[in-house]
């Protein structure tokens, strides 16, 4: 059997002569040694085709981000979370280089769904008072309400998990997913130690677990958009749509771990096969620094609640009556006139009581900003240093990425 190195698995022996061995791209995970011709066996290539046979994947996301990228995601992250430990980048050790294939579906939807709804519908009646010497005619406008209804559409392709088990990983790194990095199977390229998660949430389990919620959601939203203009009660979706599966594509996914060691512990990042997104799960924290910081903020939103709030009742429901007059009286000239005049001036005396107010808390923000500001510091000091170095961290990117300004 051929054995891999501990750390990201580069190199290959022969299990026969020791030979180095070289794996060719879209190796299926046998490869004859060219020195002894014994023929080695490479099991996670070979679990990766089996399953890629079965479950009939088709396309997917290659491992092809470069370690220089990797480097650049993990510092980036070590160097943004609140309460960095001054001292990380000194005795940190990026100690594992994973490789993972996650199966997942791309699925092709549509929907449609009928909804009602009640429509305002206004009536104006006019009613002649004789005064004598002339007639003076009253206006009054009525509201009703009109049953109505309308058909909302929807069609969107949607990434799914096929393995359960990486389900919210899968999600959280894939979310904003571009169907232009996919690859045919056949050009998909994965390293002969990569982790094939097994594939274990049917087709039509993912499409009715993950797509039909969603979809149904899309298609409320989009009902609810379409008669926003209108003045309605009521939206009822009628309990029922059709969502139908137009197409289904098998993928494999690429994804990184990198995991990085400091003070006896671990902490992880992962990485999309072609470098762009990340998530992590979690990074080193010096507990005392973090927790001068969370005090900072509960003091700052402390000071700001306690900052009396004026009351704005009258101005507010005086700007509200007012465009109420205008709307109702807008068969006349005058009202809305008067209503546009009336909200204009409760909306001034609103916001010149809110102003003080907002100062305040504006500046008990800014202070307690600065305090935060101040505390990170060092370690934002310390972090550009590194950078600017241009020497790796520690481990299995040492040697590969030393210099290179792209891994900072």
């Amino acid at each position: 059997m051929a054995t891999a190195t501990a750390s990201s698995a580069k190199s290959f022996t022969c299990n026969g002569c020791g030979s180095p061995l070289k794996i060719p791209s879209n190796s299926r995970g046998k490869v004859t040694c060219p020195s002894c011709k014994t023929d080695c066996v490479i099991e996670g290539l070979v679990k990766n085709a089996e399953m890629a046979e079965k479950e009939n994947i088709n396309s997917g996301v290659s491992l092809s981000a470069s370690s220089a990228m990797l480097h650049k995601k993990l510092v980036s992250y070590i160097a943004e979370t609140p309460g960095m430990p001054l001292d990380v980048f000194d005795k940190a050790t990026v100690i594992q280089e994973e490789h993972h294939c996650i199966p997942a579906y791309l699925f092709h939807a549509t929907g449609t769904a009928h909804y009602s709804y009640e429509a305002a519908k206004y009536t104006t009646t006019k009613t002649a008072i004789d005064l004598g010497d002339r007639t003076r005619v009253e206006t009054e406008k009525h509201r009703d309400w009109q049953p109505m209804n309308g058909v909302a559409t929807v069609s969107v392709p949607m990434l799914v998990p096929g393995n359960r088990e990486m389900s919210e990983t899968m999600q959280k790194l894939f979310t904003d997913f571009n169907q232009n990095v996919l690859v045919d199977f056949e050009d998909l390229d994965y390293p002969p130690d990569v982790v094939t998660h097994r594939a274990n949430v049917p087709v039509m389990s993912a499409f009715n677990e993950f797509v039909r919620p969603h979809v149904e959601e899309m298609l409320e939203a989009r009902a609810a958009s379409a008669i926003a203009a209108k003045e309605t009660r009521d939206l009822d979706m009628g309990g029922g749509s059709n969502i139908q599966k137009d197409d289904d594509r098998r993928l494999f996914l690429g994804a990184y771990r990198i995991v990085l060691e400091y003070e006896g512990k671990e902490y992880a990042i992962w990485v999309t096969g072609n470098g762009h997104n990340a998530i992590n799960e979690g990074m080193p924290v010096d507990p005392s620094q973090k927790q001068a910081i969370d005090n900072k903020v509960q003091s700052m939103e402390r000071d700001v609640s306690n900052v009396p709030v004026p009351t704005t009742t009258m101005w507010t429901v005086g700007k509200c009556v007012s465009i109420i007059v205008g709307l109702v009286g807008v068969a006349t000239i005058v009202l809305p006139i008067l209503g546009i005049i009336g909200a204009i001036i409760c909306h001034v005396k609103r916001n010149n009581i809110m102003a003080p107010y907002n100062e305040q808390c504006s500046s008990i923000r800014s202070k307690y900003q600065g305090e935060i500001d101040s505390l990170q510091a060092a370690a934002k000091n310390i972090a550009q240093q590194f950078r600017s170095k241009k020497q790796p961290l520690r481990g299995v990117y040492e040697n590969e990425v030393a210099g290179d300004a792209s891994a900072f």
